[in-house]
C-alpha cells in the first residue's frame, strides 16, 4: 500500500512538472517515448483522484485533471522541445558557415550555448513555457497551439528569421562567394 501511494505521488509530481514546464528534458524525452503508457497510467490514477477543490484548500499546485489535459500538456512540451532542437540545429549550421567564411567573428559564447548539455534543464529554461490556467486547471487550445518561443539562445525575432534563411543557403557556392566578397568589402571599409 505504501509503495502504491509513493508511486501515485511521484506520478502526480511528474504531471505537475509537465503542467508547469519544470520537467527536465531527460524526463520529458522518456515520457515522449512511453507517452501512451504514461497517459494510460495517468488516466487510471486520475479516475481515483480526490475532489479538485481539495488541492486548492491545501494549496497544492494544480495538475492536469483529465486524460485530455495530460495529453495536451505532453504535446505542448514536446512542441517546445522540438522548437528548441530546431533552433539549435539552425544555429549549428550558421556557426559552421560563419567559422568557414568569417573566422574573425567571435562566436564562442553562442557556440557554448549550442553545445550545452540540456538534459537536466527544465523545459521552461529552454522555451517560454506555455502556462496552463492554474485556477481552473483547464486547457485553452487556441493558446496551446501558438508556436513555442525558444529563449535559451537569447536571439531576437529578426535574428531567428535571418537564421532560418541563412541556414537554407548552407552549401551554396554562390552564397559563399557573395558572403566572402561582402566580408572583404567590410574589411576594406574598416581599414
Amino acid at each position: 500500500q505504501e509503495k502504491i501511494c509513493m508511486a501515485i505521488s511521484k506520478l502526480k509530481d511528474v504531471e505537475r512538472r509537465l503542467w508547469d514546464g519544470s520537467l527536465t528534458v531527460e524526463v520529458l524525452e522518456m515520457l515522449m517515448e512511453y507517452s501512451s503508457r504514461f497517459i494510460e497510467l495517468s488516466k487510471v490514477i486520475n479516475m481515483y483522484n480526490q475532489d479538485p477543490n481539495e488541492s486548492q484548500k491545501t494549496h497544492q499546485p494544480q495538475v492536469p485533471s483529465s486524460n485530455r489535459e495530460v495529453d495536451v500538456a505532453l504535446t505542448r512540451r514536446t512542441r517546445e522541445l522540438a522548437a528548441f532542437k530546431e533552433e539549435r540545429q539552425l544555429l549549428q549550421k550558421f556557426l559552421g558557415m560563419a567559422k568557414i567564411i568569417i573566422s574573425q567573428v567571435d562566436c564562442s559564447m553562442l557556440q557554448q550555448r549550442v553545445d550545452a548539455i540540456v538534459d537536466k534543464l527544465p523545459v521552461s529554461e529552454l522555451c517560454a513555457a506555455f502556462i496552463f490556467d492554474d485556477e481552473q486547471g483547464t486547457v485553452n487550445l487556441v493558446d496551446v497551439n501558438k508556436a513555442p518561443m525558444v529563449t535559451f539562445f537569447n536571439l531576437t525575432p529578426s535574428g531567428k528569421t535571418i537564421l532560418g534563411s541563412v541556414a537554407q543557403l548552407e552549401g551554396s557556392i554562390l552564397f559563399d562567394a557573395i558572403w566572402k566578397e561582402q566580408v572583404e568589402k567590410a574589411r576594406e571599409r574598416t581599414s
